[in-house]
């Protein structure tokens, strides 16, 4: 075999590596991500080259946010054009939306559905603020953080069994790492700084599949959460319930 069959044969296995990777592993990749909710006001739109259309928008952290309206036969969606005939500017809506964001791979949140959201981002912003709580003794609601954690017991009176606990969350992007570390020492990472915290989390934490875990004894807590986009959320809680 010559040079030349080589160097041919080497292009084609990484072409058929590149058909492999956008056929195949990113659409699987993409859908699997689980559906979620992004709210937010339109402040423009267009057709994109490759003939599906782009929702430029604005969240309530006057972030922008780009999503895509496009058919998909596996989600049976096939009125995006009337869609986007439907969606105007400068109102605020609730996108149910799949996959997620890769400026890299040129990828979008796809629409799915959407319904007008009557409340403006100054007002929700506050909402938002207003929702912090610290833990509280009872258990009843452990805390709530800007991107809509919330971890809800199964049991809220006195046990001596384990419980689980549920995850609730209002993630634009999706989820893509769940973590609980319990420290040995209560309050080891009270005094810590955020990088030290997460990286602790990271590497002693277990990991969480689905959307709860299980507690087994009380004491200090902590949840690490990485969406889709990389960005990071810790939180601290306590449990005291478990006798």
């Amino acid at each position: 075999m010559n040079t030349g069959e080589k160097i041919g044969i080497g292009i084609f296995v990484l072409f058929m590596l590149y058909m492999l990777l956008n056929l195949v592993i990113i659409p699987i990749y993409y859908n699997s991500v689980e559906d979620h909710e992004c709210i937010a006001t339109v402040t423009d739109k267009e057709r994109h080259e490759a003939g599906y259309y782009l929702i430029f928008c604005e969240d309530f952290d006057g972030n922008t946010v780009v999503l895509k309206n496009d058919d998909t036969m596996l989600r049976g969606k096939f009125d995006s054009s009337n869609m986007q005939q439907q969606i105007k500017e400068n109102q605020t809506y609730k996108f149910h939306v799949n996959g997620y964001r890769s400026e890299f791979w040129s990828l979008y949140e796809n629409i799915l559905s959407f319904e007008e959201y009557n409340v403006s981002p100054k007002d929700k912003k506050q909402e938002v603020e207003e929702k912090k709580s610290e833990v509280t003794s009872d258990n009843k609601e452990i805390d709530v953080e800007e991107i809509g954690i919330k971890l809800i017991p199964e049991i809220t009176e006195q046990t001596e069994t384990p419980y689980s606990v549920s995850i609730e969350f209002n993630s634009k992007e999706g989820i893509s790492i769940k973590k609980l570390y319990k420290p040995e020492v209560s309050n080891e990472l009270d005094l810590a700084d955020e990088t030290t915290i997460r990286d602790t989390i990271i590497v002693n934490g277990i990991d969480i599949f689905g959307t709860s875990f299980e507690v087994s004894e009380n004491g200090v807590y902590w949840l690490y959460i990485q969406e889709i986009s990389g960005t990071e959320h810790t939180q601290r809680f306590i449990i005291e319930n478990i006798n």
